[in-house]
C-alpha cells in the first residue's frame, strides 16, 4: 500500500491516466439456497457442455457459450429480421439452432432463410456467458430474474439474487435453441435421468473426467451436489449457476494493472485507458468500474426501435422501447459480432458507430438514449481505445480455454463425425427438385438416430435405405430397407435407425438414402439426396450386446453381465425377438435374422469377452 502513490506518479511521469482506485473482481454473490459447492460445481460443468440437454442431441449450453469467443458464440448466422426477408438491413446475427421439430420430435418443415428444414436462428446475438452472474437480471432484455421459479410446480424456489438460474431455464425448452415443439421440462428430466452424463463428448478435462471416472449417472451426481438423487428443474438451473459463478474472468492485463503492476499495459493501451475514461469518449460511463458494465437497459441506436423492443417487451413501458442490456467488455477483444443484433464485427465497427465516424452505421433517433449524444473520438484514439478493449480486457485463462473455462470436445464439433450430404438424388417426373435427407443427430452406437426426409410429395411411401456401400452415381444400393412411411401433410417423415453394434461396427460409414413412391400405384418414383452417417461408441463404451438384463430379470442393459442375462437371453431365443439374434454362420458375431446354435456360440463368446 505505501509503494502505491509512487507507482502512480511513476505512470503519470510515461503520460499513462491516473486511474481510480478499483476493487478487485472477487466472485459473485450467490442467492441464499443456493451455495457454491464443488459436487454442484462439476454438476453444473457436465450439464453446461451436454449436447444431451437438447432434444437432439447436438446442441449444449458451451455450443452457443465458449471460452474462444469470450463466452459468446463464434458461429455467425444470420435471421431475416423483422422483415422476414434475407439480406436487407434488418438481418439479425445470431446463432444456429435446430432444426424445426414437433411434439414427438419429428422433423417438421421451419422455413429459414428461404430453405425448409434448415437451421434456425435465434433473434438475438448470444451474449457472454461469463459475468452473468454479476447481474441483477439476465438476457439482453432482462426477462430473467430476480426470481427461480420452478416451472413445474410453480414454486418460487430462489426469491431473490437468482438471475443465473433463472436464465438457465429458458434455452432448454426453446424451440429455436434447444427443444423441440411443445418440449416440457418433466420431458427433459426424464431424459436425464437415464442419459450417461457426456456421453457424447470426449476429451474432457481434468476435472470432469476425474468426477466421471466411475461412469455414475445423473442421479448419483445430483446426490453428490443436492444430498438425494432427484433431478428437478431447479436443480438443473441451480448447478449451471454454480457453474457460471466460478468463471472468474479477473487476471486481465488491466486487473494486474489496477493491482500495481507497472508494465501489465502496453503504452498504446495506456492511451486507450484515458480515452476510455475521458469526458469526450464517455465509455466508461455505461461500461463502469471493475465489471466493465453498469447492468442497465439503453437504446443505443442501433436499429428502429420498432424492430425489437427489447426491454418494453418486458415491462411494457413505452420509454424502454429499444432499450438493452448493457454487456461486459471484459474479453470483448475474443468475440466476433457486437449489439444485440451481431451487426457489428470489429470492435473499430463499434467505436465509429459510437462516434459517429465516416462510413459508420446509421443510427436511428427513435427513444435515443442522451448518454450516447456527442462523444467524441479521433481516429488516433480510436486506435488506442480499441487496442486497449482488445488486448487488456482480455484474460488469457479464457482466450487459451485453461482452467476454470476448460471444456470438453463435443460430438457437433469433430468433423469426422459429422454427418455429410453427398449430393445425387431424383425428382419425380413433373418435379424441379428432389427430396431432401435430414441428418443432422449423432449416430450413437446402441441408440436410435433420426434421419428425416422432407420436401417430399404429401401423400407419398418413403423408404429409407441404409447401406454400408458407397452411393454409385447418387444412388445407394445393397444394405437394408427400413419400413415405409407416409410422407405428411407437411412433406416430411422421420426414421429412427437403431444403430445396432452387431450390425454397425463404430467409424464405419453408412450411407442412406429415401426413396419415394408416389402417384398412382406409386409409379411416380424419386430420390433424396445421399447421406453419410458414422456410427461412433459413446466416450463410456459401446453397450455389450450380451448386456440384455438389469437386476430382477427386467429387460434392459445395467452395465454388467450376469445370470440375468442368460435368463433373459433364453426367453428371447424362444420368443425368437431380434434381442437373441447375436451369432452368423461360422459361429461368427452378427445379426442374421436367423435364430440356431450360432446365437448361443455368439452369447456365450461376448458374455465372457465382457461389457469393457
Amino acid at each position: 500500500m505505501r509503494r502505491r502513490p509512487v507507482l502512480t506518479l511513476t505512470l503519470l511521469a510515461l503520460g499513462a491516466p491516473a486511474v481510480a482506485a478499483q476493487p478487485p473482481l472477487g466472485p459473485p454473490v450467490a442467492p441464499p439456497g443456493n451455495p457454491v459447492t464443488e459436487p454442484k460445481r462439476l454438476l453444473g460443468k457436465t450439464l453446461f457442455w451436454d449436447e444431451q440437454l437438447s432434444s437432439s442431441n447436438t446442441v449444449s449450453c458451451g455450443t452457443c457459450h465458449t471460452p474462444e469467443a469470450g463466452g459468446g458464440d463464434p458461429r455467425r448466422a444470420r435471421n431475416a429480421g423483422a422483415d422476414l426477408v434475407m439480406h436487407t438491413a434488418d438481418d439479425v446475427f445470431g446463432s444456429p439452432g435446430l432444426i424445426g421439430a414437433d411434439e414427438d420430435n419429428n422433423f417438421s418443415p421451419v422455413q429459414w432463410g428461404g430453405v425448409m428444414f434448415a437451421s434456425q436462428v435465434t433473434v438475438r446475438s448470444s451474449n457472454s456467458a461469463y459475468m452473468g452472474a454479476y447481474s441483477p437480471l439476465n438476457f439482453w432484455d432482462g426477462r430473467a430474474g430476480p426470481a427461480l421459479v420452478d416451472p413445474v410446480t410453480e414454486e418460487v424456489v430462489l426469491a431473490v439474487g437468482a438471475a443465473l438460474e433463472a436464465q438457465s431455464l429458458q434455452p432448454p425448452v426453446s424451440t429455436v435453441e434447444m427443444a423441440h415443439f411443445g418440449r416440457s421440462w418433466p420431458q427433459i428430466l426424464d431424459k436425464l435421468a437415464t442419459a450417461q452424463p457426456l456421453a457424447l463428448a470426449d476429451q474432457l478435462p481434468p476435472d470432469l473426467a476425474a468426477d466421471l471416472a466411475a461412469k455414475p449417472g445423473y442421479p448419483a451426481l445430483f446426490e453428490r451436489a443436492f444430498g438425494t438423487p432427484g433431478i428437478t428443474a431447479p436443480r438443473v438451473a441451480m448447478a449451471l449457476a454454480t457453474y457460471q459463478r466460478t468463471l472468474i474472468p479477473n487476471q486481465t492485463p488491466w486487473d494486474r494493472y489496477v493491482a500495481g503492476e507497472a508494465g501489465a499495459l502496453t503504452p498504446l493501451q495506456f492511451q486507450g485507458l484515458a480515452v476510455f475514461n475521458s469526458p469526450e469518449a464517455r465509455c466508461a460511463d455505461c461500461h463502469a468500474g471493475n465489471r466493465f458494465t453498469n447492468n442497465l437497459f439503453h437504446n443505443i441506436g442501433v436499429r428502429p426501435a420498432g424492430e425489437d423492443p427489447g426491454r418494453e417487451s418486458v415491462t411494457g413501458a413505452p420509454w424502454d422501447l429499444g432499450k438493452f442490456r448493457t454487456p461486459t467488455l471484459r474479453n470483448v477483444g475474443l468475440r466476433g459480432s457486437f449489439f444485440h443484433n451481431g451487426q457489428a464485427q470489429t470492435l473499430r465497427e463499434v467505436v465509429d458507430f459510437y462516434s459517429r465516424a465516416s462510413g459508420a452505421a446509421p443510427r436511428f433517433e427513435g427513444n435515443l438514449d442522451p448518454a450516447v449524444l456527442g462523444i467524441s473520438i479521433t481516429p488516433e484514439q480510436t486506435d488506442a481505445l480499441v487496442d486497449f478493449m482488445a488486448g487488456a480486457l482480455t484474460d488469457p485463462r479464457v482466450a487459451a480455454a485453461q482452467f476454470p473455462f476448460d471444456k470438453p470436445r463435443l460430438w457437433s464439433q469433430r468433423p469426422d463425425l459429422a454427418p455429410l450430404s453427398l449430393g445425387g438424388g431424383l425428382p419425380a417426373a413433373g418435379m424441379s427438385h428432389p427430396p431432401l435427407t435430414i441428418a443432422s443427430d449423432p449416430a450413437l452406437i446402441g441408440e436410435p438416430c433420426r434421419i428425416g426426409v422432407g420436401r417430399a410429395t404429401v401423400g407419398a411411401s418413403a423408404s429409407l435405405r441404409v447401406s454400408h456401400s458407397l452411393p454409385v452415381a447418387g444412388v445407394v444400393s445393397g444394405g437394408i430397407v427400413l419400413q415405409p412411411l407416409t410422407v405428411s401433410g407437411e412433406g416430411a417423415a422421420t426414421a429412427r435407425l437403431n444403430v445396432d453394434p452387431l450390425q454397425y461396427p463404430p467409424g464405419a460409414p453408412l450411407y442412406v438414402q429415401w426413396e419415394v413412391r408416389s402417384g398412382p400405384g406409386g409409379a411416380l418414383l424419386s430420390r433424396s439426396d445421399a447421406a453419410r452417417i458414422v456410427p461412433f461408441c459413446a466416450r463410456v463404451g459401446c453397450p455389450c450386446p450380451a448386456d440384455l438384463a438389469s437386476q430382477g430379470g427386467v429387460p434392459g442393459p445395467d452395465g454388467r453381465l450376469d445370470n440375468n442375462d442368460f435368463v433373459v437371453f433364453i426367453d428371447a431365443y424362444f420368443a425368437q425377438s431380434p434381442a437373441a439374434d447375436l451369432g452368423r454362420q461360422g459361429g461368427l458375431t452378427g445379426r442374421d435374422g436367423a435364430h440356431d446354435n450360432n446365437d448361443f456360440v455368439a452369447f456365450i463368446d461376448l458374455f465372457f469377452a465382457g461389457c469393457g
